[in-house]
């Protein structure tokens, strides 16, 4: 009899720890918090993914048991679609860059009728670099790749100018000596905005699964807070952790975390954040974020 009973608790403990959280998140900055989060509790599980188009969008309309970091521009236009929508929280203030390797393009006035590789036309990088160029009345020629094949190009020489997140900016500035950050996407965000954060991508998941899992889902952004204070506080252990996962080389990883600018925002001051960034993709294209701004209801709270 005892044996039966310990073999039913092993099974229910080996359930309950196979039914953990799961998240999907991208080869990118808002995974090295993660990272360390699976490490500290193998409960929560980790998919990374590469590519959003394919491999979460299908997956985000059809699933209801994960939980996605993802642009929060298409998670408001999944809301304004009718889709049961939960903003957990916001990951970044600001990752973006523009470099240049043109010894005679140091700032934006010079970049003037210039080429410049954007990553994905309608991303949050291809938005916001023509918001940018807008606002200042500078003529650009955008050109479109993925991160890595733009990093690539920036490396080898084949381009001069960029936009790149992190961590492939600092990847690119350090394998190509003439390399050089003339634009902080975060610090020209404010001068034309007045708001420090760029709340471009977040946690999000159905409405179902947060009411479902609220309990658990609080934790989970109790951890990841956590989580991201001590990576911005060891970045070089966080880095040999994230390198494995993430397979980009560690010394890259650490010097690229202070330029990630992590954060976790949730609830009112995160809605507030999301409010005024919205509101600014609305006057740009109302299609960028399904036609309206979204009510304080799309935020879990």
């Amino acid at each position: 009899m005892k044996k039966i009973f310990y073999i039913v608790v092993i099974f229910l403990f080996s359930f309950n720890f196979i039914m953990g959280l799961q998240i999907s998140a991208p080869k990118g900055p808002p995974s090295v918090p993660l990272i360390k989060m699976i490490q500290d509790n193998p409960n929560y599980k980790l998919n990374l993914y590469t590519d959003i188009l394919t491999e979460v969008i299908p997956k985000f309309i059809k699933e209801e048991d994960n939980i996605f970091i993802m642009p929060t521009n298409v998670a408001a236009k999944f809301y304004n679609k009718g889709l049961n929508v939960k903003i957990l929280n916001i990951t970044s203030s600001g990752i973006l860059y523009i470099l240049s390797s043109n010894s005679k393009i140091n700032d934006l006035n010079s970049i003037k009728n210039k080429e410049i590789y954007v990553p994905a036309p309608g991303s949050s990088p291809d938005i916001l670099t023509r918001y940018i160029f807008n606002k200042k009345n500078i003529d650009i020629k955008i050109k479109y790749g993925s991160s890595p094949e733009i990093t690539k190009l920036f490396i080898s020489g084949r381009i001069d100018l960029c936009v790149l997140p992190e961590p492939f900016a600092t990847k690119a500035i350090n394998k190509n000596k003439k390399g050089k950050r003339i634009l902080n996407f975060k610090t020209e965000w404010k001068n034309i905005t007045g708001s420090s954060n760029i709340p471009q991508v977040g946690l999000v998941t159905k409405k179902i699964y947060a009411q479902n899992n609220r309990k658990e889902i609080i934790k989970m952004l109790k951890d990841y807070k956590n989580a991201v204070k001590w990576v911005n506080k060891n970045p070089q252990k966080a880095a040999i952790l994230a390198e494995k996962k993430l397979g980009i080389n560690s010394e890259i990883i650490k010097k690229s975390i202070p330029k990630m600018n992590l954060i976790s925002v949730e609830k009112n001051s995160a809605y507030k954040v999301l409010k005024n960034y919205f509101s600014i993709l609305n006057t740009v294209n109302k299609k960028l974020i399904g036609g309206k701004i979204p009510d304080e209801k799309i935020i879990f709270k």
